[in-house]
């Protein structure tokens, strides 16, 4: 700091350090979606034909394939959302969950649920959970519990957040 200013009128410069620049860290991102609508026939999972995003190698997965496939250790961030209607003739008040799992177990907090009271009702369902994977390959789905459930626009990302080594 200095005085660039009179006795009278003091005028103070600071000067901040700059630290060194660190490499760049740009997170592995898949973003996929299924764009038109697909009934949760026999409580599947759902699929994804269309990847959006395809950033790194850590994050893959197959059009049209339910699995998102982990391959490498590290921390992870998925977010889903749908629109959910009901399909056929359904008996009233309905539910749906739909969970995240990782290699068949579902994922605490990756959970939507919605219950319909009306025969054509409509609601956005989502979550967004991180999550550790310790072992690679891991496959990643999106389950429904309920047969008879429209859903439509869906979409699947997950995102690296730190890989197994830092």
């Amino acid at each position: 700091m200095s005085n660039s200013g009179d006795e009278n009128t003091a005028v103070f410069d600071f000067v901040i350090p700059r630290g060194d620049t660190g490499a760049c860290c740009c997170n592995d991102i898949l973003a996929t979606t299924f764009a038109g609508s697909q009934c949760s026939c026999n409580a599947n999972t759902l699929s994804f034909n269309n990847n959006v995003v395809v950033s790194g190698n850590s994050i893959t997965h197959q059009f049209g394939s339910n699995t998102v496939k982990i391959e490498e250790d590290g921390i992870y961030q998925a977010l889903f959302h749908s629109t959910v209607s009901t399909h056929g003739k359904i008996s009233l008040p309905a539910s749906v969950t739909v969970q995240l799992k990782l290699n068949g177990v579902s994922l605490p907090g990756g959970t939507a649920h919605h219950t319909f009271v009306s025969p054509n009702e409509a609601s956005t369902i989502s979550f967004s959970i991180p999550f550790s994977v310790t072992a690679v390959p891991a496959n990643l789905t999106v389950t429904v519990d309920n047969n008879c459930i429209n859903f439509t626009d869906s979409a699947l990302t997950v995102i690296q957040t730190c890989k197994g080594d830092d």
